[in-house]
């Protein structure tokens, strides 16, 4: 599996909503690392509120702290590379926030 559009921990994210870019955490090492550091890739389930993101910040649609609300798996994952049994995640990949 090779390529720079694969997403591993650390990087950050953003929100249109958002006011900060929090990195991406992850709470189980899929056993695939990329890039220089060395870094766990992550996969479309890795979508858990304050656990694999935290807040953005202050949220422009509420006026108020960012909590995501993201009960869905990123969507257009890499499906042709599965890790843990759910596609990897692309920098393509779109999250929906129910707020």
């Amino acid at each position: 599996m090779g390529g720079s559009k694969f997403v591993p921990a650390m990087k950050k994210l953003q929100c249109t909503m958002g006011a900060i870019q929090p990195p991406l955490m992850l709470l189980m090492d899929h056993g695939v690392y990329s890039g220089p550091d060395g870094q766990p890739l992550a996969n479309v389930n890795d979508h858990i509120p304050l656990m694999n993101m935290l807040t953005f910040g202050m949220c422009k649609k509420t006026l108020c702290p960012c909590v995501p609300v993201t009960p869905m798996a990123w969507m257009m994952g890499e499906r042709k590379y599965v890790l843990d049994g759910a596609p990897v995640l692309t920098y393509d990949s779109r999250l929906v926030c129910m707020l």
